[in-house]
């Protein structure tokens, strides 16, 4: 097809062409349409007015759905109901391999910003979307609480106290790295956020307005991080380890429990009753990999590296408790990748991550 973009996918630390699998039986969304800025613009102008729906349906399609336990979600019929610092905010991203699309509408403020792109992996569409129309809403722009934070010169090992990962949200890791004078912060989707120093704990990012600021026991391990927002708001996020190449191989301590971990990630590749029947894996996760995995496809061998003990830190997934990140080097057929194993407290895997570093 003429002017068709082509599909990039950043994966493994290497940006690779990809062709997105499209199914002649899909017949919605990202299955068969292909759109334009310009298809989309004009999509957005209907919303406005009765020409495709009348009032009371987009009324509905914009409210929140009331689940049965009375709670509601930020979610309408196919619409994200948000809002950046009062100014709501109507909007939807898509993706598959290689395109990531997001629409953002401001309609307080009569704006939309479209955001279609042929990369995945690292193009975060609604960040970009929503930086647009900062550009155009004084209003939404971060808030200086306070002097503006100066930059300091630091040590290198400061930033390489800081690296490692973070649960930023229930599975959701926030991975830091050391940059050139600065922190790399890199959330799953989109590009990473410099963080100047602005002492010798705490980093400031000037385009949201965000500190993250080191928090240490008391033999100065560093444990977690407080996230301040712009608006004064702070929580903590527990660490989950360091950085693989910041690792030295250690000997396996106990290579029956590698074993196990081993036979319950060839369960999980399987799913369906492989996992349910699988005593290796937590009982509150064998629900969410019953449908199996394509990450060990060809596997070869684990080796192991290290492990972290993370009891008491709060970190969760899959409904359980994580006591122990196991760190693996995972030999495939065809490449050899980082693994990260959360073990309960019991022992049963409960998750996992593979990682580039």
């Amino acid at each position: 097809m003429p002017n068709r973009a082509q599909a990039y996918l950043w994966d493994n630390n290497m940006l690779q062409r990809c062709d997105p699998q499209v199914s002649p039986t899909r017949y919605i969304g990202s299955g068969s349409l292909l759109s334009t800025v310009t298809d989309l613009a004009k999509w957005d102008s209907s919303l406005y007015t009765d020409r495709v729906l009348d009032a009371a349906s987009r009324k509905a399609m914009w409210t929140p759905t009331k689940l049965a336990d009375g709670t509601f979600t930020t979610y309408g019929f196919g619409w994200e109901i948000s809002s950046v610092k009062g100014h709501t905010n109507l909007n939807h991203n898509g993706a598959m391999d290689g395109f990531v699309g997001d629409i953002s509408r401001f309609v307080d403020d009569r704006l939309t910003v479209i955001v279609l792109t042929n990369q995945s992996g690292l193009s975060n569409t609604g960040r970009i979307a929503t930086g647009v129309a900062r550009v155009y809403i004084p209003a939404i722009r971060p808030a200086m609480q306070g002097k503006q934070p100066s930059q300091v010169k630091v040590d290198p090992g400061v930033f390489a106290k800081a690296a490692g990962r973070y649960e930023y949200w229930g599975g959701f890791m926030l991975t830091l790295t050391p940059g050139n004078g600065v922190l790399l912060a890199q959330l799953p989707v989109g590009e990473a956020d410099d963080y100047i120093p602005i002492s010798t704990t705490s980093f400031w990012m000037a385009e949201e307005g965000t500190q993250l600021t080191v928090v240490k026991n008391s033999v100065g391990e560093v444990t977690g991080l407080v996230v301040r927002q712009d608006d004064g708001s702070e929580r903590t996020i527990q660490r989950v380890g360091p950085l693989f190449d910041s690792l030295k191989p250690q000997p396996d301590p106990d290579q029956g429990r590698s074993r196990r971990i081993e036979d319950a990630l060839m369960a999980m590749e399987q799913g369906g009753k492989a996992v349910e029947e699988n005593a290796n894996i937590a009982p509150s996760a064998k629900k969410d990999f019953g449908s199996g995995s394509t990450d060990f496809v060809g596997f070869r061998s684990l080796a192991f590296v290290a492990e972290e003990d993370v009891a008491g830190r709060g970190i969760e997934r899959h409904g359980a408790k994580v006591s122990h990140v196991l760190y693996y080097r995972l030999v495939l057929d065809k490449q050899a990748r980082n693994l990260l194993v959360y073990l309960t407290v019991d022992g049963p895997v409960t998750d996992y991550d593979i990682v580039d570093n």
